[in-house]
């Protein structure tokens, strides 16, 4: 089943993609936003930023992961928040820069069916996925456990796996909820 990714509010990905590295980000300096309190949630943290000049606030639940031998490179970032047209629940990633837009990411979350999501956007820092969650999917997500995301790579013959752990999630969510 191929889900569908609609033009999800640029302030949104905006947040995502102008983050410092995860270290910087859990201590509230985000780049160019104005960063309000976060709150943790086990794996995830719900954050809330004001771009510079707008007077709304996006808020998401996010979760940023790097590899244990290299902390300073991401491997992943995804973004959950209620920031898509009509105020439905939309999933934003960030991976890097070898993933192969083409091919797009699979989603699985433990055992449950497969999601294919495409890759929007690629340059030269990063590749962005952008996808609303439907009813199933955010289901899923808020009774799982791990998610995993795999894509193919420029850099290797082999796919990258993460997972991604779902700990927290739902308590996340109905906290963001809250503030909406």
């Amino acid at each position: 089943m191929r889900s569908a990714a609609p033009f999800i509010a640029a302030a949104a990905l905006a947040a995502l993609f102008a983050a410092a590295p995860a270290d910087a980000q859990q201590k509230g300096r985000g780049k160019g936003a104005q960063p309000e309190a976060t709150q943790r949630f086990e794996d995830w943290r719900l954050g809330c930023e004001r771009r510079p000049g707008s007077e709304r606030e996006t808020c998401f639940v996010e979760q940023r992961l790097s590899p244990k031998d290299d902390p300073e490179r991401l491997a992943i970032a995804v973004a959950i928040g209620y920031f898509a047209p009509d105020g439905k629940p939309a999933m934003i990633m960030k991976l890097p820069p070898s993933a192969i837009q083409e091919a797009g990411i699979i989603i699985r979350v433990d055992e449950r069916p497969v999601r294919e999501v495409a890759i929007r956007h690629c340059g030269p820092d990063s590749c962005a996925v952008m996808a609303l969650l439907d009813d199933v999917m955010l289901g899923d997500l808020r009774a799982g456990r791990t998610a995993v995301v795999a894509y193919s790579r420029k850099d290797s013959e082999e796919i990258a796996r993460v997972p991604v752990s779902l700990r927290g999630l739902t308590r996340g969510l109905a906290a963001l909820r809250k503030r909406g």
